[in-house]
């Protein structure tokens, strides 16, 4: 195949990760890959996985035929059928067939990476932390914040060393009914390194000590949603947060 690698995205469908590729040539063009920044190419790569594994690019009849999923034009643009700016993907099947043709639309970036002031870091024992915020207009996004934020305030929840820890809010979430405010109220969460979708398997299957904190990081984050009453009903490797994975004491 012609194409450069950018990483993987979970197929749900068929059970498996898929490879996401930037094609290197199409319809009177040849892409010189090299020439695109790398920090372009994990942003494309970062929007076209996330809106596959969550379903926005393709039917699910559509992604249970896709082998892999090709970037025909990474850069946002508009197109006569889809006035929107844009990312162009093909879900390509068995031998390189076509699949699909999908559009992940541009939009502002809910989660993003800070890095914490030394005069912060009393306060903030890390380097590093996520700030998480909602789309701007985006009902769902913000009504997910919002139970983010409650359930993470819980007593039991913020307590428990296997749940990410919510550090500190940008303004208060709870007011995200406001149309009238003018900033973006976020969580700042504990910043991790990789997640277990993006670890190589043939590296790490034997690496004991990894697998051990899995498994019980899920099962004691269960057991700490259900004392609520709660089930947490998205467990998958994306959501298995992972930090010094090449230790004796990686942490989830």
């Amino acid at each position: 195949m012609s194409a450069k690698l950018l990483g993987y995205a979970w197929n749900g469908y068929i059970q498996k990760n898929v490879g996401i590729y930037l094609a290197s040539s199409g319809s009177g063009y040849s892409r010189v890959s090299s020439a695109i920044d790398q920090s372009s190419l994990n942003l494309v790569y970062a929007q076209t996985k996330n809106a596959f594994e969550v379903g926005k690019l393709f039917s699910p009849d559509d992604m249970a035929r896709t082998e892999y999923i090709e970037i025909s034009d990474p850069a946002m643009h508009p197109s006569p059928l889809d006035p929107r700016p844009h990312i162009t993907t093909r879900a390509k099947g068995a031998g390189g067939a076509d699949v699909k043709a999908g559009h992940e639309v541009n939009k502002v970036p809910t989660v993003l990476k800070a890095e914490v002031l030394q005069d912060e870091r009393p306060l903030i024992p890390a380097h590093y932390v996520v700030v998480k915020t909602a789309a701007p207009g985006h009902e769902a996004s913000r009504d997910g914040l919002i139970r983010e934020y409650k359930t993470l305030k819980m007593q039991s929840v913020a307590a428990s060393k296997y749940i990410r820890t919510m550090y500190d809010v940008v303004s208060d979430p709870m007011e995200l009914n406001d149309e009238k405010r003018n900033d973006y109220p976020g969580l700042v969460l504990e910043w991790f390194d990789t997640t277990l979708q993006d670890i190589p398997p043939e590296r790490y299957r034997h690496n004991l000590a990894l697998l051990h904190a899995i498994i019980l990081a899920v099962l004691s984050s269960s057991a700490t949603f259900h004392s609520e009453n709660l089930v947490n009903t998205d467990i998958k490797p994306d959501n298995v947060l992972i930090s010094d994975i090449d230790t004796n004491n990686p942490i989830r």
